[in-house]
């Protein structure tokens, strides 16, 4: 039965002995008590001498009936007698009854509702936390609670230093390091079924030999497992082993016979598992579609905001998640280009030895001829998209005209990157720049032929294509960042990564051997097959190509297509940060920086040193050093002076003595130390 079936309370305190005696279960005596005949049949079991007794239990017994839980079970009884009536045309009465039955149960039965679950990730989202640093901290939390739990019911060695610490739960919170949320989260669910399966199987919380871990593993291998199974199980017993502080004898991660069968069975799964499949790049004419909507002042704000981001993740090479972590108040916009500054990532962030890296876009890359870099730049720092936040990309409101001061998701940010591939006009070459035609370039069933990391691969894809070095390549996804000292790093990499984003926008200009996207379109025109989706539709527009005189594919317009309206003036930091004071805008030959921390100001000669003014907590220019009045000179700007010939005026000259001997005293003073943030 649907209705809750009550117990011996609900009866009168005068007839319940009589009752248990009689029947022992209440559920014969709730039987009994549907009936007028049961009724009477309890009365008698419970043996009352007294009529006026007897009266009053029967009026109590006829009221618990039709009220409470008494009421379900009439209105239940009633359900159930009139649906074994036959299906045959009845009178009114009939139908009378069979509304007011119905007006019961509906009375009386409450609302079933869905229970919704949610991540803990998704919670915290929901109740209003936009800031990722946060959100990181949570999720780190939660999953470190998750393996210390295994670690405490193995009793690992670690337990007896966080026994006696006076603080253990700081203590559980350090010991896992820096590891990502996402690191320790595949670790907790790769060790849970293993954890489950040595429970079952061995009897056991931890195994105890090199045969427990390979057992295990032949049971995913015979119950049909991914090609990363063996990897990850030996990933997670290194991560337990070396947060546990096992012994170096006794880790079974770093056995040399585990690893070695462990890559036998890796190899044994890749030979039936599917080819792995890249990432697609965009074709060229979605970039090209994409400036034109970044520039198209009819379409939806928001979706414009989209168009530019989605351009600087292919110039620039970042992942869905890179883009957030975008430091949103230190954009600079010069006469060379947009620099950004990428706060985190996969490899670089607090912990990592590069904490933070620039990010650099080229001042005149364009494939359309449209000023797409500063329009979108412009359009993203007006109000209704700008305010100081620690991410790059709030949640869009549902008319996408504006922003909602709510974090979003990397995932749902590359939802909304695939959402604006079936936004995007077909272009069409007019002879000097590209216009919007008038149909949808991508259909809705085309639109996830692309990936998230699609933008990443397209610019290093197309540099592999046309021949550039690979210690090159390395710079545009920042992979050399550990490698380098920061401001080695900084200054190198925005030559290298500006000199290959202008090869890969002459040679689509201009053409060139190795540009072809033929194997792209045969892939889009398999998946169109696929889908129903004509080839005419899908891929006919992505086609944009014209021959050379030379017989090489290109877009044959001119390169340049945007040629920078001011002079190109490296010395020319016009930063375009809002939300904190701007540089002042005389520019001289002097500039200074002054320390967030103690306030320390030391001067430097402009582009005399790989110390840029974009870089340091705050720049100000001055056109001679009394203006400036430094506490101290930077060393390689005082050395070039000298080696100039003292070119500087005599005071500039005596205020350099001056300073230089400030610097020392301060140095040994207070070892007071200025400069760019740390890209370590």
């Amino acid at each position: 039965m649907p209705v809750a079936r009550e117990g011996w309370g609900h009866f009168p305190p005068v007839l319940r002995e009589g009752l248990q005696a009689a029947y022992g279960h209440p559920l014969v005596a709730w039987e009994l008590l549907d009936s007028d005949e049961g009724l009477e049949d309890l009365l008698a079991a419970a043996n009352l001498s007294d009529p006026e007794v007897t009266s009053a239990c029967r009026d109590a017994l006829r009221k618990l009936r039709d009220t409470g839980a008494g009421a379900k079970r009439q209105a239940y009884f009633r359900q159930c007698t009139l649906m074994r009536c036959p299906r045959l045309p009845g009178s009114s009465d009939e139908l009378r009854i069979m509304q007011d039955c119905f007006q019961d149960i509906s009375s009386v039965v409450g609302q079933v509702q869905k229970n919704r679950r949610r991540s803990h990730l998704g919670m915290s989202l929901q109740a209003g936390i936009d800031d990722p640093e946060q959100l990181e901290q949570k999720e780190r939390g939660r999953w470190q609670h998750v393996l210390a739990g295994y670690i405490e019911e193995a009793d690992l060695p670690v337990m007896e230093l966080i026994r006696s610490s006076e603080t253990p739960s700081q203590v559980w919170s350090r010991i896992f390091g820096s590891r990502r949320a996402k690191t320790l989260r595949n670790r907790a669910k790769t060790w849970k079924g293993f954890h489950l399966w040595l429970t079952l199987v061995k009897r056991t919380s931890w195994p105890q030999s090199v045969l427990d871990v390979t057992d295990y593993l032949e049971h995913r291998i015979a119950e049909g497992c991914g090609v990363s199974v063996p990897r990850d199980v030996l990933s997670s017993l290194s991560l337990l082993e070396n947060v546990g502080r096992i012994a170096g004898d006794g880790r079974l991660g770093s056995d040399p016979t585990l690893n070695d069968m462990a890559k036998a069975m890796g190899e044994e799964l890749e030979r039936g598992a599917p080819p792995k499949k890249p990432a697609k790049l965009c074709t060229v004419a979605m970039l090209i579609s994409m400036e034109l909507l970044v520039i198209d002042d009819e379409a939806a704000p928001f979706m414009r905001i989209l168009a530019w981001v989605g351009l600087l993740m292919h110039w620039g090479t970042l992942r869905t998640d890179d883009v957030q972590w975008l430091d949103v108040c230190r954009m600079v916009f010069t006469d060379n280009g947009l620099t950004l500054v990428l706060r985190r990532s996969k490899t670089t962030g607090p912990g990592k030895k590069a904490r933070e890296v620039p990010v650099f876009i080229l001042r005149t890359l364009s494939l359309s001829g449209h000023d797409w870099l500063r329009v979108g730049l412009e359009l993203f720092q007006q109000p209704a998209f700008y305010w100081e936040r620690p991410y790059f990309v709030a949640a869009p409101t549902k008319d996408y005209s504006g922003c909602v001061r709510k974090f979003l998701k990397p995932e749902q940010l590359s939802l909304h990157l695939r959402g604006l591939y079936t936004h995007l006009l077909g272009p069409r070459f007019d002879g000097s720049v590209w216009k919007a035609d008038d149909f949808y370039l991508v259909p809705v069933d085309v639109q996830s032929f692309w990936s998230g990391h699609s933008a990443r691969h397209w610019l290093p894809s197309w540099g592999t294509a046309l021949g550039v070095p690979k210690c090159d390549l390395d710079y545009l996804g920042r992979w050399q960042a550990g490698a380098h000292q920061s401001m080695e790093y900084v200054v190198k990499a925005r030559e290298v990564v500006y000199r290959v984003q202008k090869r890969v926008n002459e040679a689509l200009c201009l053409g060139h051997e190795s540009v072809s996207e033929l194997e792209l379109f045969e892939d889009l025109k398999r998946y169109c097959a696929d889908r129903g989706v004509s080839s005419l539709r899908g891929v006919t527009g992505h086609q944009i190509w014209r021959r050379s005189d030379a017989g090489h594919l290109a877009l044959l317009t001119r390169f340049p297509l945007l040629i920078a309206t001011l002079a190109v003036d490296d010395r020319a930091e016009a930063a375009l940060v809002a939300g904190s004071e701007p540089v002042s805008n005389q520019e001289g030959r002097f500039w200074y920086s002054i320390s967030r921390r103690t306030g320390f100001r030391r001067l430097h000669l402009t582009n005399g040193c790989g110390v840029l003014p974009w870089s340091v907590h705050e720049a100000v220019f001055v056109a001679s050093v009394e203006e400036a009045k430094a506490d101290a000179w930077c060393k390689i700007c005082q050395r070039k002076i000298a080696e100039e010939g003292g070119s500087a005026s005599s005071s500039s000259g005596s205020s350099s003595s001056t300073a230089t001997e400030e610097s020392e005293g301060a140095a040994e003073e207070g070892n007071l130390q200025d400069g760019p943030p740390s890209f370590e």
